[in-house]
């Protein structure tokens, strides 16, 4: 194993450094849970097996061919699962580089807050006096259905704000109406049509949400609260889990307690709660707290136990059954 170990490091050998460090590495690799302190001398030769690497043409160090894990210090963060790391010729180098891209990905994530997503943001916008004018992509069934959309739209009088369409055709909504929306920073309105996979998959990556519709009036009247800033979004609520109380504790400082077995779902922290006794609800609510044991937990699955507390609710008794549920934004697509 030494002399092996000597020549990956280039000891006593007439041959490149970089062939001896690629044949230790690989023979040893091999061998590694067969010879005795091979395990050693193979991490040895898989540190300057990536020394050489770096040295090499390519300044892109590649590991993803190797399944040791590898030691990386002096980063400012955790890098991300999928990062590549490239080798800079200096320190100064490497950090005006850094800088450059968290500038960029702070313009970006900044292009993206400010980007209008729905009907909705833009209506909180021109509440707050921040949205002059209402950049349209319309798609319609068939042609005919066209021009009274597009009529109506134009009769529409808002004072200091500009309704512009940007775009109108027929067909289903694709790729090249999302990605014209995202650019100009218009909502996708779509009236008796639907989106292609392609299109709502990118949608969904943008977080923009399509307004689709199959009554005139109901798209007309949305664009108009929208313009006057009344549009306001609604709210659909959605069952998490479910959960039965076996028993209860009742803490001097804190409350009651409800210890419970989750039936199906999730339970959350923060999540809205009701109680039924019986067929009544006799009370509805927000979870307090939620342990398990004695650690405080963000959420708890199907077929476990756990302590829960309902925020202004001490009555809760053995043989309840609480329903958990949250208030989602509801897409209009």
């Amino acid at each position: 194993m030494s002399l092996l170990a000597d020549r990956a490091e280039g000891h006593g050998t007439g041959h490149e450094p970089a062939h001896d460090v690629r044949f230790c590495f690989h023979f040893l690799q091999r061998y590694r849970r067969t010879l005795p302190d091979a395990e050693e001398a193979a991490q040895r030769a898989l540190a300057l097996f990536l020394v050489v690497e770096r040295r090499a043409a390519s300044p892109v160090l590649e590991l993803r061919l190797f399944r040791n894990p590898a030691l990386v210090v002096g980063l400012s963060e955790v890098a991300n699962a999928g990062d590549h790391l490239e080798v800079m010729p200096d320190e100064r180098t490497a950090r005006a580089i850094a800088q450059k891209r968290q500038e960029q990905a702070r313009e970006q994530a900044q292009a993206a807050q400010r980007r209008i997503l729905s009907l909705d943001d833009w209506a909180a916008r021109a509440r707050e006096g921040q949205a002059t004018e209402l950049a349209l992509v319309l798609k319609t069934d068939v042609q005919g259905s066209i021009e009274p959309i597009v009529n109506s739209l134009q009769q529409l009088k808002v004072p200091d704000v500009r309704l512009n369409i940007i775009h109108s055709g027929t067909g289903n909504i694709n790729e090249s109406d999302i990605n014209l929306a995202v650019a100009s920073n218009a909502i996708v309105v779509g009236f008796r049509v639907d989106l292609d996979a392609a299109a709502r998959r990118l949608a969904e990556m943008e977080h923009l949400q399509v307004q689709l519709y199959d009554v005139i009036y109901e798209l007309v009247d949305d664009i108009e609260k929208a313009m006057k800033g009344l549009l306001a979004p609604t709210y659909a609520e959605r069952v998490i889990g479910h959960a039965e109380v076996r028993q209860t504790f009742d803490i001097a400082s804190v409350g009651r307690v409800a210890g419970c077995f989750v039936t199906d779902g999730v339970v959350r922290r923060n999540a809205k709660v009701r109680v039924f006794r019986g067929e009544n609800v006799v009370f509805e609510g927000e979870v307090a707290s939620l342990r398990r044991f004695d650690k405080d937990m963000r959420e708890v699955r199907e077929n476990f136990e756990c302590g829960i507390r309902i925020h202004n609710f001490n009555e809760v008794q053995v043989g309840d059954r609480l329903e958990f549920y949250v208030m989602e934004r509801e897409k209009t697509e």
